[in-house]
């Protein structure tokens, strides 16, 4: 795709351009301000005239001329990068721009292309070779605009920056970025409406990308009315677009149909001003829209056109994404065998270096085998990442929590509604009946006839009681739950439910007995939460609700019953049933046994922890680089076999360690968080070994090799390309050390300093593959020692440190590879290093430095462990290393007095190991 730069210079280097008249070609080369306008308009038609300005000037007669015309076409052709020549045309226009202090043109080239060092530049970009590309070289881009005062210039190099920190996961400094650039902009006199729009437009995309729509779609809404007021049609299509994006990416149905007149409008001015990159992301948009409305076969014909035009335009990316879509609306329409050739193309057009949604292909491909009937191969596709569980578990735990709602909320008000309902009933009845008996004592004297009827009626009264009692004793006694209410004297009335007895293991009438010894007894509650519970009842009981809630907090939610089977885990409700006075009567208790379900919660969260495990292993395994994963998890594969011999003697505890140390540091590099951390976890239980750990330790090793086994698996299983291990194909010291330096200045970083110079000498050429690892694990060590110990920890002990910098060097001799890694740090403490040695009894050899007492398994200076250092197993790695490939390696003082010094030989004979 289109270089940022490219955008940036289609608006940012004009000087005034307002609201200016609509200007056609042919153009002139000295009015900026229409260059810039036509820019935004129509590229396309004015792109002949720009080639033809530019291959009919002279650089050397009219080099300014020369240089605008250089930028102007640059600006204007999309894929610029592959006309012959053109980064050296537009590395010597930079030199131009600069000389002849052409500031706006000079920045847009060293926009253009990364790595443009000219002699006013060289000391600003001497570290940063690839600017515009890595961190440090937006920060240069952003100074250098700063010192020619080109605040636009300056504004659209904080805008490429934040762009650069988004991709890396930065969104919260991206935003501030672009707000800073808004601003910076907003003051900016100079800057036209054209130049702010276009930052609104940046500011925009990362409200989007932030999911703060309601900003995003304000400043976009504002562009809007902008393109209203003027006639720039390229600019206004790209906003055209942007706003139907946003629209479409909403959950409201209302909002989402608003998106298809962006769409057909930016497709219109598209097609007038025959962009083809906009006409298809136009059409790109109307895909998801008509299948969002599940208008297929409209859908369908939209992709039909996608694909055609991103095919005719080479862009992998959106292609790929174009088949996704067409994919997913073809399933829609149930032409399914379509759609999974759709599938295939999207699989085979994602360019090797983009990862593509990999879910959502799976997805797609699950719905459409589906669809044809083939519930094998659907399935396969589920259970590729774990989608199946997924699924499931979430069906399952809803399902379960739907369970706990109705059974501990719902089922138990309903009964105790219908216990409160049946005991009014009785008490109303019992006041109609005494009303009647009254009535008759009055006139029993004169009516013996209507006596003997009214005691009629009372005998059926009765019946009708002893009818409703039994009613609710049926009701209690088929509830598969513990239900029963207590008096004021804390005991149990006489209605409550059959399930109560098998609930507490008891066969006896529970009527009358005490209700608190009877449910806590056998629960694992202690006599003093027993006491709390029974004096928050006393203090309840015959006293107004508020007295109640005060005090409920008190009274336990779950009880829990250990038995001989396993522990029985029972939830408890605390109802209050109030009298006419509205006090405290009574309490109705509900029990429910919730051992099944806590047991499926647990194992729900034992499998989804398992699944994000697994997920964090596919997401790292994929990002690191597939040979060196391979090598590095068959050596630890290997490692564990041996973890056993570690605990017969400190000899094998030793190599074990050594080993270790190394694949850690090597996972590390890799970004396998994982298997860095469980070697970490390891290497710390083995070096504590003691009679009191081997438990943690034979825990802590299968945890190791769990780990290892399972990313194995899914290099074999999922990304199949990695079940054959292949040559190296690295011939080169640099790549090594390229692996080794992200981790390297991450930690240099987390302790306040940046790595200030790294050089490389290799005259090994070429490398083998044993010799390129050995080196790797050399290097991984020895670097990660260095800096350490010359600068990390001076610098945590307050002592001065200098800015870090390290030398390599790789030679070959007649009969040896002689490797030296010089650093300039705090140097080596021979006094210390002296009563290191003298307490281990070590001589060093003729010639050789105290400082090898290092290399002893065990030895360090470090008065403090950390993560990477202090145990005395790194160096003692790298002496394991050249033990085993025949080789030495010592260490002392730079040739110049400052620093450390690692010198390593290893056999000339490992050039051809692998022959």
């Amino acid at each position: 795709m289109m270089n940022y730069w490219f955008v940036t210079a289609l608006c940012l280097i004009a000087s005034a351009l307002q609201a200016a008249p609509v200007r056609s070609p042919p153009l002139d080369l000295e009015d900026r301000h229409g260059l810039e306008w036509a820019l935004n308009d129509d590229p396309v038609a004015t792109l002949p005239w720009a080639k033809k300005q530019f291959e009919q000037l002279d650089k050397d007669k009219d080099p300014k001329r020369w240089v605008r015309a250089l930028w102007f076409y640059a600006a204007l052709v999309e894929e610029w990068k592959e006309i012959p020549g053109i980064r050296a045309l537009v590395e010597e226009g930079a030199i131009i721009a600069e000389r002849e202090q052409m500031h706006e043109e000079f920045l847009a080239f060293r926009g253009f292309l990364p790595g443009i060092i000219t002699e006013e530049t060289q000391g600003i970009n001497a570290k940063s070779e690839d600017s515009g590309q890595t961190e440090a070289g937006y920060q240069s881009m952003i100074a250098e605009a700063k010192r020619l005062g080109v605040q636009r210039v300056e504004a659209d190099a904080m805008a490429s920056y934040a762009f650069y920190l988004r991709d890396l996961g930065e969104t919260n400094r991206s935003l501030q970025l672009l707000l800073d650039a808004n601003k910076l902009l907003a003051d900016d006199l100079k800057a036209t409406d054209l130049n702010r729009m276009s930052m609104k437009n940046n500011l925009a995309l990362a409200f989007s990308y932030q999911v703060q729509k309601d900003k995003a779609l304000a400043l976009y809404q504002e562009i809007d009315g902008y393109c209203s007021r003027v006639r720039l049609r390229s600019f206004c299509v790209t906003n055209d677009y942007n706003l139907g994006k946003l629209l479409l990416d909403d959950d409201d149905l209302k909002t989402v149909a608003k998106s298809e007149a962006y769409f057909l409008k930016s497709l219109k001015s598209a097609e007038q001003i025959k962009e083809r990159w906009s006409v298809a992301t136009a059409h790109s948009g109307l895909i998801t829209f008509h299948t969002k409305f599940k208008n297929y076969d409209k859908a369908v014909r939209e992709a039909e056109h996608a694909i055609q035009l991103f095919t005719d335009i080479r862009n992998d990316v959106w292609l790929a994404d174009s088949y996704k879509k067409g994919a997913k609306a073809l399933i829609g329409a149930r032409r399914f065998q379509e759609a999974l050739e759709f599938i295939k193309l999207a699989r085979e057009t994602f360019p090797p270096d983009f990862r593509p949604d990999f879910d959502d292909l799976e997805d797609l491909s699950y719905q459409a085998w589906r669809g044809l009937g083939d519930t094998g191969r659907a399935l396969e596709h589920l259970e590729k990442h774990n989608t199946e569980f997924k699924k499931i578990a979430k069906g399952r735990e809803k399902s379960d929590y739907s369970k706990l709602m109705v059974g501990m909320g719902l089922q138990i008000e309903e009964e105790k509604n219908k216990v409160l309902s049946i005991d009014n009933e009785l008490k109303n009845q019992k006041l109609r009946e005494t009303e009647r008996l009254r009535l008759f004592m009055l006139v029993m004297l004169g009516l013996s006839l209507l006596v003997m009827g009214s005691m009629v009626l009372a005998v059926m009264r009765s019946r009708e009681v002893k009818v409703s009692r039994m009613k609710m004793q049926r009701i209690l006694d088929n509830i598969e739950e513990g239900i029963l209410t207590i008096n004021s004297q804390l005991q149990v009335e006489s209605e409550y439910s059959r399930y109560l007895q098998v609930l507490l293991g008891s066969q006896e009438n529970m009527t009358g007995r005490e209700a608190l010894p009877l449910l806590l007894e056998k629960t694992t509650l202690n006599v003093e939460d027993r006491s709390m519970i029974h004096e928050t009842l006393r203090a309840s009981l015959g006293e107004d609700e508020l007295q109640w809630f005060a005090n409920e907090q008190h009274l336990p939610s779950e009880l829990i019953y250990p038995e001989a089977r396993g522990t029985r885990i029972v939830a408890v409700h605390w109802q209050p049933l109030f009298d006419k006075n509205q006090r405290v009567q009574s309490i109705l208790i509900g029990l429910m046994d919730v051992t099944a379900r806590r047991h499926l919660e647990a194992e729900i969260a034992l499998e989804r922890q398992r699944s994000d495990r697994q997920g964090q292993r596919i997401r790292d395994l994929a990002q690191a680089d597939a040979q060196r994963v391979d090598d590095l998890l068959h050596q630890a594969q290997t490692l564990g076999t041996r973890l056993p011999l570690a605990l017969e003697s400190d000899t094998q505890r030793m190599s074990v360690l050594r080993e270790l140390h190394t694949i850690k540091g090597i996972a590390r590099t890799l970004g396998l968080k994982e298997l860095s951390a469980e070697s970490h976890e390891l290497e710390e239980q083995l070096q504590r070994y003691s009679a009191a750990t081997l438990g943690l330790i034979e825990e802590h090793s299968a945890r190791f090799k769990d780990t290892v086994e399972g990313c194995l698996g899914i290099t074999t299983q999922i990304f199949g390309r990695r079940t054959q291990r292949q040559v190296a194909t690295h011939r080169h010291l640099a790549e090594v050390v390229d692996r080794i330096l992200p981790d390297l200045m991450e930690r240099l970083q987390e302790a306040g300093m940046q790595l200030r110079g790294l050089e490389i000498v290799d005259q090994v050429l070429p490398w083998s593959p044993e010799l390129l690892q050995a080196s790797e694990q050399i290097l991984l060590h020895a670097l990660t020692n260095a800096a350490d110990h010359g600068f990390i920890l001076p610098r945590q002990q307050g002592l001065p440190t200098e800015a870090p910098r390290f030398h390599i060097e790789a030679h070959r001799r007649r009969h040896t590879i002689e490797f030296i890694v010089r650093d300039n740090g705090a140097g080596l403490d021979l006094k210390k290093l002296q009563a290191l040695a003298d307490k281990l009894g070590f001589i060093p050899d003729p010639g050789r430095s105290v400082a090898d007492v290092v290399f002893l398994d065990g030895s360090t200076t470090a008065n403090q462990i950390s993560r990477t250092s202090g145990r005395g197993i790194g160096m003692a790695a790298i002496r394991g290393i050249c033990q085993q490939w025949g080789g030495e390696v010592h260490m002392g003082t730079n040739p110049d007095g400052h620093g450390a010094q690692l010198l390593v030989t290893l056999p000339a004979s490992m050039l051809k190991a692998s022959a």
